[in-house]
């Protein structure tokens, strides 16, 4: 090609790409997402932190489950009001997410690459609104992706699945048929005219800057998956203050993504469009079907590796000096353990208490000679009697590895996770430098280093809780394995569970295991990490909404011996997640 050519071409191609952006930046300021592209009110949140926390009016904190912190209203410095349901910012999809809606929408195997920035996390999950932004990189990235794949579908055998006529024949005939049938999906609600025309538009303009039929209508593709309507879960503001009910698309969409973390299937659809899940017995039908699906193993993937330390193990760096045992063999059957039997207890096939009491569990070869056990027989992991020394997630060591120091055992922070994940109860961070405890001389245990702990004032407060949680499992070392001394120090694991119901003493971890299991504050604060990986906000602390809502969760749960289907199928019918607060339009 000459480079007259080229230059001519290069030039048409970037007029043709600023009619997409065009289009887009046009939908971004009619769908309310301010700031979706880039601006520092957008940068909050951390990869792998806590992040920030979801207020009721959609406003940010620091504050996880079971804090003390107060939820202020879009960092005016005003408290939002917490009587409410409440309302979720506009929710981007994850990482996850996109992968899965593109690939049932489109059929396309097609992926974010491995390099995209990980998603900010808040209340502990990567799918919580308020923490995930899009920035200009994440933008680039979301554009290169619309590119392949439309290129993808339209040079495939899935090419029927967005054109169902004769585009080089019928032309705009036909992109306006296709869009009406794909539009509804990709941007989860019905559409309109308004909706279809400029895309039709942009095909127009694109084909007489002299592209050809394909080639016009991959930008109107493209156009479509870079949208706010397909890249957020947009639930409009109606312009009337007050609470309102959901419509049916908005319950589908929050629904489909809580489950199954993907696009609403047609059969959600149907059931959206015919009023059904507008009803409660309607919409917990559905749940019930959900969960059914194979779709539904993306709950305990995405939910479970999250509250459960098991993504955390990812990223577990044990010594090869200290554990030379340790391999990625053995990482892998840690993790399978822990999440092969949360999707027991996902399902209803087990209640929840047996996740921290049971004495058998998903053990495969490699793992059975970690933990001391003769050969299961098999690479996979079998459900299996486990040895006297191990019950439940406390003795997991996918656990103890990650939340451990690389070359030894972490018994404050293994504390600090129990306390923060199964009580709710988040040790506020020290705003200033902490000392490291004495060191240990000869002789001395781990728990006579700490106990200084429970003498020092400042640091009384929160280790009196922790401390106890995590010496009871020192008969674990960084990875786990068992052992009953320690430094030569025959290890005590004894201690005392202190909660707003008492204090109650454990000789082990067993025993400590089963006290859990019963802890009505257990149970209550695993609700609570169910609730804000569904709404995709955390319960605002002091909404006396959300409490009213979390104790009549609990209850239902409780009734129904602690399944987390029926957890589910509760949350999912309640006010919290049916309904929203709606803001009166500016005069």
């Amino acid at each position: 090609m000459k480079h007259k050519d080229l230059m001519v071409k290069t030039k048409a191609l970037t007029r043709q790409m600023a009619m997409v952006s065009t289009f887009v930046v046009g939908l971004v300021a009619a769908s309310g997402c301010t700031g979706v592209v880039g601006g520092d009110d957008m940068k909050s949140g951390s990869p792998t932190g806590a992040g920030p926390g979801q207020s009721g009016a959609g406003g940010t904190n620091s504050a996880g489950p079971g804090s003390s912190g107060m939820a202020g209203g879009s960092g005016s410095g005003v408290t939002a009001p917490l009587t409410g349901p409440g309302r979720v910012l506009p929710h981007r999809l994850n990482i996850a997410e996109y992968n899965n809606t593109v690939r049932d929408l489109l059929g396309t195997s097609q992926r974010l690459p491995e390099s995209f920035p990980a998603d900010f996390t808040a209340f502990g999950f990567d799918n919580v609104a308020s923490a995930l932004t899009l920035t200009d990189i994440q933008f680039g990235y979301f554009s290169d992706a619309a590119k392949r794949i439309a290129a993808e579908v339209l040079s495939s055998d899935r090419r029927s699945s967005v054109l169902g006529c004769n585009l080089a024949a019928e032309k705009e005939a036909c992109v306006t048929a296709s869009l009406n049938e794909l539009l509804p999906r990709a941007w989860r609600r019905p559409v309109e005219a308004g909706d279809v025309e400029p895309l039709v538009a942009l095909y127009t303009a694109n084909h007489a800057d002299g592209s050809t039929e394909d080639e016009a209508f991959a930008r109107v593709l493209q156009a479509v998956l870079l949208a706010p309507e397909f890249l957020y879960r947009v639930e409009r503001n109606s312009g009337v203050a007050g609470v309102r009910a959901l419509n049916g698309y908005e319950v589908a969409s929050r629904l489909s993504y809580f489950l199954w973390s993907t696009m609403p299937d047609a059969e959600l659809t149907s059931a959206a469009a015919s009023g059904q899940l507008t009803d409660a017995a309607g919409l917990a039908s559905q749940v019930t079907r959900m969960l059914a699906s194979e779709k539904a193993a993306a709950f305990s993937e995405n939910f479970g590796s999250q509250w459960l330390p098991v993504r955390e193990l990812q990223s577990a760096r044990p010594s090869p000096e200290v554990y030379g045992e340790f391999d990625e063999e053995l990482r892998a059957a840690m993790g399978a353990e822990t999440m092969r039997f949360f999707v027991d207890v996902a399902r209803g096939t087990r209640p929840l208490p047996e996740l921290f009491t049971s004495t058998s569990g998903y053990v495969n070869d490699r793992l059975a000679e970690h933990y001391g056990m003769a050969p299961v027989g098999s690479a996979q992991p079998v459900f299996t009697k486990l040895p006297a020394n191990r019950g439940g997630l406390l003795t997991q060591a996918s656990f103890l590895t990650a939340v451990a120091y690389t070359d030894d055992s972490h018994p404050v922070k293994r504390g600090k996770w129990m306390l923060a994940n199964l009580l709710c109860q988040q040790p506020p961070e020290p705003t200033f430098a902490i000392p490291e405890p004495p060191p240990r001389v000869n002789g001395s245990s781990r728990k006579e280093q700490l106990a200084g702990h429970q003498t020092d004032p400042i640091c009384k407060a929160c280790h009196v809780l922790m401390d106890p949680l995590g010496l009871a499992l020192e008969q674990y070392d960084g990875i786990g394995s068992f052992r009953t001394e320690d430094r030569g120090t025959v290890i005590d694991p004894s201690g005392v569970f202190k909660s707003g119901a008492g204090e109650v003493p454990f000789a082990n971890p067993a025993e400590l295991g089963q006290i859990i299991a019963t802890a009505p504050s257990v149970s209550r604060c695993v609700a609570e990490h169910v609730f804000a990986y569904g709404l995709g906000r955390g319960a605002r602390p002091g909404s006396d909404f959300d409490s009213f809502i979390l104790d009549e969760v609990g209850k239902s749960f409780a009734a129904s011996g602690q399944l987390f289907p029926k957890l589910i199928e509760a949350i999912a019918t309640s006010d919290a997640f049916r309904k929203r607060e709606d803001e009166a339009s500016a005069p």
